[in-house]
């Protein structure tokens, strides 16, 4: 019942101030809609469960582009990351070995890997992350 009424609140949040949707191709659409935002903001972008509907060079551009965002439209952007292992290369190498990944999402931030998350916020775990030698 918990995770109805945060639904529920969360709904209404987004009812009384509705976000802009802006449709289209993610890798052709990024750059003009991040250069729209507020200019004193700190711009995120955040996804989940997106990249492995592309494919593998899909990705790399992606990773490209979303990296090099702040540079492009100069200014600051995190890019904050909730995808499952396979998805980028690079992530996956940063996962420990010892760590059990299985139905579970890597949450990254600047393409740094930080936690496991779970399907719908039901996890969301640090520890593997935190590592001697390795900072979150």
């Amino acid at each position: 019942m918990t995770r109805v009424a945060r639904l529920r609140g969360a709904a209404a949040i987004v009812a009384a101030d509705p976000p802009e949707i802006v449709a289209g191709d993610l890798l052709e659409r990024l750059t003009d809609v991040a250069a729209d935002a507020p200019a004193g903001a700190t711009l995120v972008v955040y996804h989940s469960a997106v990249l492995l509907y592309l494919d593998d060079r899909q990705r790399r551009s992606f990773a490209d582009l979303v990296t090099g965002l702040g540079a492009a439209i100069g200014r600051r952007v995190v890019w904050i990351s909730n995808e499952t292992m396979g998805t980028l290369p690079e992530i996956d190498a940063q996962v420990p070995h010892d760590a059990d990944a299985s139905h579970r999402f890597v949450q990254t931030i600047d393409a740094r890997a930080v936690a496991f998350a779970g399907q719908h916020g039901a996890l969301y775990e640090t520890l593997p992350f935190r590592a001697p030698g390795r900072t979150p």
